[in-house]
C-alpha cells in the first residue's frame, strides 16, 4: 500500500539548504544566532546551509519553530511559508 503512495512523491523543487538560509536572512539572525537556539556548534547549522550535512528530525523541528514555518516549507514540500499546515 506504501509504495503507491511514493509514485505521487516528487523531487523538491527547492533545497534545503536554500530554504534555510533564505529563512535565516529575511528574519535578519545570524548562524551563530542560529546554532545557540539549536544548542549546537556554528559550524553544523553552516554545514546545513551548505548541505554537507542534513538536520535530524529533532532538528527540523526546532527549525521550523524558530523560522514559524512548517517542516514541509522548509524540505521543499511547500511553496508557501505562511502555510503552516498545523
Amino acid at each position: 500500500m506504501w509504495q503507491s503512495s511514493l509514485i505521487h512523491c516528487r523531487e523538491p523543487e527547492v533545497l534545503l539548504e536554500e530554504r534555510l538560509k533564505k529563512l535565516r536572512k529575511s528574519r535578519c539572525f545570524t548562524q551563530q544566532r542560529i546554532s545557540e537556539l539549536l544548542g549546537i556548534d556554528r559550524s553544523s547549522y553552516s554545514y546545513y546551509e551548505t548541505g554537507k550535512t542534513r538536520p535530524s528530525i529533532k532538528m527540523l523541528i526546532k527549525l521550523s519553530c524558530i523560522y514559524q514555518v512548517s517542516i514541509d516549507y522548509l524540505v521543499g514540500n511547500r511553496q508557501d511559508e505562511n502555510d503552516r499546515n498545523d
